[in-house]
């Protein structure tokens, strides 16, 4: 069994934020607008259209919140992610790709949504 060496370690404003471990599917009408309580984990069809996916409010409680999100469209059709003002794009997640997005504090004090595409 090893032993982590945590010498000259620091742990600085830790957040623990009460996240939705959960998944939801989506199959989409239209553009779908996130809150808060929806789910941790997201299987998203577009339903043969392109959609916008608009995340929550940038509220200072939801810092630390993330959403993976999964298009599962079976036609190529794109999600693009939106900030909550549903006009500034975060990701755009092609058909069978997946993407994170998180909420976190910038330089100038405020928060935003940021964004990682993956496999």
């Amino acid at each position: 069994m090893g032993r982590v060496n945590s010498e000259d370690a620091r742990i600085t404003n830790p957040t623990i934020h009460r996240e939705k471990h959960s998944t939801g599917v989506f199959t989409a009408t239209g553009n779908v607008t996130l809150t808060a309580e929806s789910p941790y984990i997201i299987d998203f069809n577009c339903n043969g259209s392109a959609r916008n996916l608009v995340l929550p409010a940038n509220a200072a409680d939801l810092v630390g919140r993330v959403f993976r999100i999964y298009n599962s469209s079976p036609t190529a059709v794109a999600i693009t992610v939106q900030q909550s003002d549903a006009t500034t794009t975060v990701i755009t997640i092609a058909q069978g790709k997946a993407g994170e997005v998180w909420l976190t504090p910038n330089y100038l004090g405020t928060t935003l949504w940021r964004g990682l595409l993956g496999a």
